[in-house]
């Protein structure tokens, strides 16, 4: 498995989506997830890799889950004329 490095962003302006406001804090990052926040997120290892992020915002990763599941073709236009029942069954083929 291939080693991922460690982040320790520092002085980070953290918006945490389960809370109403922005804090500051460091922020630990292992094998690109989140490993601490405060405190706990100051630690020692030999792959550390430290950043100064202060007047920065740090926040998690953002998932683009926007989609068009009945543009079934390239040209949208055609669709218009196809029956409602195909293009329902086109769709169904994309959703699964």
């Amino acid at each position: 498995m291939i080693s991922l490095a460690t982040y320790l962003f520092r002085n980070a302006r953290v918006l945490e989506p389960s809370r109403d406001d922005l804090f500051e804090a460091d922020v630990l990052v292992r094998d690109e997830r989140i490993a601490a926040v405060g405190a706990d997120a100051r630690q020692n290892a030999d792959d550390l890799r430290v950043l100064d992020v202060r007047g920065m915002t740090l926040m998690p990763g953002l998932i683009d889950c926007h989609v068009h599941v009945t543009a079934v073709a390239a040209d949208l236009s055609a669709m218009a004329e196809w029956s409602p029942f195909y293009v329902a069954a086109r769709t169904a083929e994309v959703l699964k």
